[in-house]
């Protein structure tokens, strides 16, 4: 970014190291970036500033599958058929001709390109975000689930702060199944589904594992965290950490 640093600055600091250029491997990471200090990092716990550490994560997604766990219809690849008989429950018969318009004049670059079709309502085309996508892609990376992330997190991918606050209170009763059913939160808008159309989920494929144990007899304690992916066939694991804690508060087995 025009106010970012790159690997001069990071070689002048008094442990100085290269500038990584890529992916973030771990939230710890962020440390390292010129400006996150350990307040912005860490936080102080409450609420009002939780911390980047609670707010963020490196790894996130979801499988490219509808609720009923079928493959979501390439709307740019499938024939005029085969998009009626996945949304013909949705759109009416002038509605699906709008999107098959649409369709005609170019691939839709988005999930948001699909709301913005003219003659097919954005609340109709909202419930069909389930059931479709734009490629082939196995799984979707990088998406906020609706039903886990922190109004903070909420507010930041585009929705206004009443629109997160009554989703979080309603998720609290009864979680959203899909993410056209955000279109029925009050005060919802077409601008705001647009915004976060192709980056929010109800689902998470990614998750973390935490296992701890205490020896009874002696004062130690041994923990071990794990990240696994299950947007495959197989669970996948992504990364695994030991740590272990001696009576004198040392610390052993990182990464």
């Amino acid at each position: 970014m025009p106010l970012g640093a790159e690997s001069d600055y990071y070689f002048a600091l008094a442990s100085p190291y290269e500038a990584a250029n890529g992916s973030f491997e771990t939230v710890d990471e962020l440390r390292l970036v010129k400006g996150v200090d350990e307040a912005l990092f860490e936080g102080d716990g409450t609420e009002m500033s939780p911390g980047l550490r609670n707010l963020v994560t490196v790894r996130s997604g979801e499988r490219n599958v509808d609720h009923a766990r079928r493959p979501r219809l390439n709307i740019n690849r499938a024939t005029p058929a085969e998009v009626a008989a996945r949304l013909g429950d949705i759109l009416t018969s002038e509605e699906l001709e709008a999107v098959e318009r649409r369709r005609r004049q170019g691939p839709l670059a988005s999930l948001a390109d699909a709301l913005a079709i003219e003659g097919a309502p954005w609340r109709k085309m909202a419930q069909a975000l389930d059931r479709i996508r734009v490629d082939d892609r196995d799984s979707v990376e990088g998406t906020v689930n609706l039903n886990t992330a922190r109004e903070t997190v909420l507010e930041a991918i585009g929705l206004s702060a009443e629109v997160a606050q009554t989703l979080v209170e309603s998720r609290a009763g009864e979680p959203l199944e899909t993410k056209g059913e955000l279109a029925n939160i009050a005060g919802m808008t077409g601008d705001m589904m647009r915004a976060v159309a192709d980056s929010v989920a109800t689902k998470s494929s990614v998750f973390r594992v935490a296992a701890s144990a205490q020896a009874e007899a002696r004062p130690l304690h041994a923990g071990v965290f794990a990240l696994v992916d299950r947007s495959g066939q197989a669970p996948r694991l992504i990364m695994w950490r030991e740590q272990s804690t001696s009576p004198a508060g040392a610390t052993a087995g990182e990464e």
